[in-house]
């Protein structure tokens, strides 16, 4: 499972009317999309934001995430922030390895772990892309 932060507007973006552009993307990855809020959401997630969980095999996550992450690059900047911040183990060494294997896919400029507490969700800490 991977999980995802974004903003509620992003989400709304994502989802789409009637769940129909959620729906597609589901379809074209294999991957299970599921969105949490309220009650579902884990302990720390702030109210303008949204749990992004995607499951499925190891392929499906992956295509998974790239749909999401395609799809929010198309994002007018107007309507939301196309910031997603990736939710990975609190643990200070597996967390330091998950930023560094993001910096080095994406640009070292463009990730960093969030330390301060609000960064937690759940028992996880936040790496902000």
């Amino acid at each position: 499972v991977a999980r995802l932060v974004v903003g509620v507007h992003a989400a709304s973006f994502l989802i789409g009317r009637g769940g129909k552009k959620i729906k597609l993307h589901q379809e074209d990855s294999g991957a299970r999309i599921r969105f949490c809020q309220g009650s579902e959401a884990p302990a720390g997630l702030h109210c303008d934001d949204r749990l992004v969980e995607i499951s499925g095999g190891p392929e499906e996550l992956e295509d998974g995430l790239n749909v999401l992450l395609s799809e929010m690059d198309r994002i007018p900047e107007a309507l939301a922030s196309r910031s997603a911040r990736v939710v990975v183990p609190a643990q200070a060494e597996l967390a330091r390895r998950c930023e560094e294997e993001a910096a080095a896919a994406v640009g070292a400029g463009c990730v960093r772990l969030l330390e301060d507490g609000a960064a937690l969700v759940g028992r996880d800490a936040v790496l902000e892309i």
